[in-house]
Formats: structure tokens, sequence, C-alpha cells
């Protein structure tokens, strides 16, 4: 599995198709997120369910990847997930060719 990474959803998503059809099975911590978000009744404030939600479902979801593919280019939060991957041993790609490649 490859985790897909980075600040625009579109880019994400057309980087999971391309690899989805190369035989990988990206995921992107989004997918997983979101319905959480939407079943908790008492949602947290958008800053809240990052922190609370979306970031340890991304940091969850490292633990059970082979890669990461960042797209997007630089974010805080997304340099933060690549250094905790880098620290498991796991592979960073920045471009879809490049992880394809592996």
């Amino acid at each position: 599995m490859i985790l897909v990474a980075g600040g625009n959803l579109r880019m994400m998503e057309d980087a999971a198709w391309s690899l989805f059809r190369a035989g990988h099975v990206p995921v992107l911590g989004e997918w997983f997120a979101w319905p959480l978000v939407a079943a908790d009744a008492a949602s947290p404030p958008a800053e809240r369910a990052f922190e609370e939600i979306f970031q340890p479902v991304a940091e969850r979801l490292l633990a059970k990847c082979d890669a990461v593919l960042s797209v997007d280019g630089p974010a805080a939060d997304v340099d933060a997930l690549l250094t905790m991957a880098r620290a498991r041993g796991l592979r960073v790609f920045f471009n879809v060719d490049d992880a394809l490649a592996g």
C-alpha cells in the first residue's frame, strides 16, 4: 500500500488512480478521516478536526503502508508525516513515476 499525501485532494486522487491502474493499493487519509468527522455528532471545529482525526488517521495508515507518495509540494503537516515515514524506513516518493519505478 502506498499512502498518498498532499494539500490538494484532486491531485492526490489523480495520483491514487495512476497507482491503482499500475497494480498498487493507494490510500488517502482523507478517505478514512472524513467519515469519522461526519459521524461525530458534536463535530469539532475544523482546526481541531485536523489535530484529533486527520493527522492521527494518517499516522495510523502510515504504520500499514510500504511507501508514501507526496504530491503538491511541501506542507508542514505532510513534512511531519514524511519525517515519520523515513524514521520507519519507508520509501518516500515525490512523483508518480518514481513511485511506480519503485
